[in-house]
């Protein structure tokens, strides 16, 4: 596979190591937004049950925040920069939208 080089700054990061870590970070924001609106709005009506509801959604949430411990530091540093990139994306996205009345102006 080949390196990917994140400006000078890391030698070479694998690929795979660098998704996996963002695909982690998802999992545990899923698994952690689950409790928070199942205990903020308990009675929502709900299309499917969470069987063993607190268990397993705090399990998964450990179980990603373990595994993403254990990855490469090059890959965290990279998947962090990459992170707070997409965030200064959505942030500037989200405040054009708010000042346009329409949504995003097509012009």
């Amino acid at each position: 596979m080949p390196p990917i080089i994140v400006g000078g700054l890391l030698d070479s990061i694998d690929p795979c190591a660098f998704s996996i870590l963002l695909f982690f970070i998802a999992y545990l924001f899923t698994h952690l937004s689950l409790v928070k609106l199942r205990t903020s709005e308990p009675n929502t009506k709900r299309l499917f049950r969470v069987p063993l509801y607190p268990i397993v959604p705090l399990l998964g949430a450990v179980s990603c925040a373990f595994l993403m411990y254990y990855l490469s530091n090059n890959a965290k540093i990279a998947s962090g920069l990459w992170f707070v990139m997409g965030l200064i994306v959505f942030l500037v996205l989200t405040r054009a939208r708010r000042r346009s009345p329409c949504g995003f102006n097509s012009a």
